[in-house]
């Protein structure tokens, strides 16, 4: 693995500030983010931003936290909210132990909060860039009577639900495992989407939601689809990044669904089956072993008319595939098997096109009392980096989950002793952070407790520090950054107050620069995160930085001083609303005046000073803006 290097100087201000822009900048540089724009040149007055709750500064490879809790099944921990949270959900008997859990990342590892009715199956999906989840919860287990059947949205920061469907009243009911082979609940990467299958007491039904309103917007049914609620019947259901498409399987036939005009695009009979099922995120490449457990494994891929058999691969002798991962850009295949005379697990890496193994990797773990088997695996977006979840043997043994990089595959570059047998893991698309939920009692149906372990990894790590800041500005907020190294930097925006709402700008640009954000609403606030790549796919991102974009005509002004770390020369731009005295002033941190830019009246307008920071030593600063109707403060710091 490679060693991180990640020293991040996030500077804001120390007082709130607004401001003005400059007359006559040129906007002719257009970057594709809506109707913002890139600027060359020096920085533009502007206002202050708030600090977020940052990461702290983490290793290439690491546990974050581990949290045991008394819930007897949980199948599915997602990581959402740009990684800033983790939602899990369980299984349990008792009335008194809890269903959904939202756990902070960059936190202790005990719940932010936690929801619960009573004792029952709570399922649970995340979406990936925004401050939404989603849950199921039915109250009875398997083969007892139901009178609750419930569809919750949350965010991150309440325990109450946004809204609650009560499905069970429209009609809908659940099926006999809403998590057992796989979640049959599942949303887009933005939240604007969220499906789950039921049934409408006779046959299949998918219920698609979106986050505004507690009444699905499409309901698709198939009359011609009966429900069996053991091993033939519903399975996991997975809709597309944007939330167009939902892929799902019933009674060994795959659905491949359009959510506009909730129609089918068309059916395939080779998924899911008995064990090994698996989907793309997208939908359009499928894995299985159909029709029995020591099939072939089997790739297809969907044409615009069909899921078209690809290719095969037969696995030496009687061994048998438990699992299997596709990586989000359908480029990556890894399918984990069992060898039935030794119990050792084998893995296998695929390009898609070639039904020749990349590599394969054969574990030094047996374990003779107890089948040994990969339980799950789970790919980066564009395939590089694999979670590999495994059974295990309470606290003794070697570790239960794997990581892999996947033009490394010799050894797990990093494990997860986890305390029995792994559930589910998951791995965010950029492959920086991953979960793993594990059950203490190996191969127990619902007894003992379970573990969800969260863990980051930085496929992008050797990248250099940056300098990163977000600041109000007259027409829209204007971010600034440098970096030292890399192939370029995109911009990602998240709105703080509107859910949902992401953007990304699609051009790569410099590695150093600033960037106005034209689109920016008064009074809203936003969160900025920077991306550096290492090439065209790897990146590390830092952030995020908060700003309120301040309402036009607020008056005085202080830039942020650029550059920020600065080693020679810095530029201080300011904007006054009159005519009048003004005195711009550095100040070390122990208050005494180090130097006077400015003293004396100035006419109102847009005003820069300079101040070589070279003649000083290596340190923090104060730049200081006093005036008649008002004083403001920037922190700089001066580096060698």
């Amino acid at each position: 693995m490679r060693k991180l290097l990640i020293l991040v100087f996030i500077l804001g201000a120390l007082f709130s500030a607004v401001g003005d822009t400059a007359r006559g900048t040129d906007w002719s540089r257009e970057v594709e983010w809506r109707d913002s724009a890139f600027l060359d040149g020096p920085p533009l007055p502007g206002g202050a931003f708030t600090e977020a709750d940052y990461l702290p500064p983490l290793p290439d490879c690491g546990l974050l936290w581990h949290y045991n809790t008394p819930i007897h099944w949980i199948r599915y921990a997602e990581i959402g909210d740009d990684a800033q949270h983790l939602f899990a959900g369980g299984t349990t008997y008792t009335e008194d132990v809890v269903g959904f859990s939202m756990f902070k990342m960059n936190g202790e590892g005990e719940p932010a909060w936690q929801y619960w009715e009573k004792g029952g199956q709570y399922a649970v999906c995340a979406a990936r860039d925004a401050d939404i989840f989603y849950g199921g919860f039915t109250n009875a287990m398997p083969g007892e009577p139901r009178d609750t059947f419930k569809i919750y949205k949350f965010h991150a920061l309440s325990r109450t639900p946004d809204w609650t469907y009560d499905a069970l009243a429209a009609g809908y009911y659940p099926f006999e495992f809403l998590d057992w082979y796989g979640n049959v609940v599942s949303c887009s990467d933005d939240g604007s989407v969220m499906s789950i299958m039921v049934s409408d007491g006779d046959s299949l039904a998918v219920l698609f939601f979106g986050p505004d309103s507690p009444e699905p917007f499409q309901v698709f049914e198939d009359e011609s689809s009966p429900l069996e609620p053991w091993l033939g019947g519903p399975r996991r259901t997975t809709l597309s990044p944007d939330g167009s498409k939902c892929v799902f399987g019933n009674e060994g036939t795959g659905y491949f669904l359009d959510v506009e005009s909730c129609t089918l695009d068309g059916t395939w009979d080779t998924l899911p089956c008995m064990w090994l099922g698996k989907l793309s995120p997208d939908g359009t490449v499928s894995v299985s072993d159909y029709p029995y457990r020591y099939s072939p494994i089997r790739v297809r891929r969907w044409n615009g008319e069909e899921f078209e058999f690809l290719w095969s691969y037969d696995l030496p002798g009687e061994n048998m595939a438990w699992a299997c991962g596709i990586s989000r850009d359908n480029q990556r295949i890894v399918v984990g098997w069992s060898q039935t005379d030794s119990n050792q697990i084998v893995l296998t890496g695929f390009d898609i096109d070639d039904p020749n193994p990349v590599w394969t990797y054969e574990s030094d773990i047996y374990r003779d009392e107890l089948d040994n088997y990969c339980t799950d695996i789970e790919m980066s977006a564009d395939g590089e980096w694999i979670v590999v979840g495994t059974t295990g043997i309470s606290d003794s043994g070697p570790p239960e989950t794997w990581v892999f990089e996947f033009s490394a595959p010799e050894e797990p570059g990093f494990t997860i002793d986890n305390r029995g047998a792994v559930l589910s893991v998951y791995i965010t698309p950029d492959g920086r952070y991953m979960s793993s939920v594990s059950q203490s009692v190996n191969h127990g149906w619902c007894e003992g407790d379970c573990d969800i372990y969260a863990a980051y990894l930085d496929p992008a790590a050797d990248l250099t520090p940056v300098s990163f800041t977000a600041e109000s500005a007259e027409d829209g907020v204007l971010v600034r950054w440098e970096a030292e190294e890399g192939r370029g930097v995109r911009l990602r925006r998240v709105s703080g107050d509107a859910v949902g709402n992401t953007s990304m700008t699609d051009e790569f640009l410099p590695l150093s620069g600033t960037y106005l954000d034209r689109d920016a609403e008064a009074g809203r606030t936003y969160r900025y995160y920077l991306r550096v790549y290492a090439d065209d796919a790897l990146f590390h991102e830092f952030g995020p930085v908060e700003v309120e974009c301040f309402p036009t005509g607020e008056p005085l002004a202080l830039a942020e001083p650029f550059p920020n770390p600065a080693e020679t020369a810095v530029t201080i731009a300011f904007n006054l609303p009159e005519d009048g005295a003004v005195e711009l002033c550095v100040y070390d941190l122990a208050g005494r005046r180090v130097d006077i830019l400015v003293a004396g009246d100035l006419a109102a307008g847009r005003h820069e000073a300079s101040w070589d920071a070279g003649e000083f030593p290596a340190g923090v600063y104060l730049v200081r803006l006093a005036t008649d109707y008002g004083s403001l403060t920037r922190r700089l710091v001066v580096a060698r």
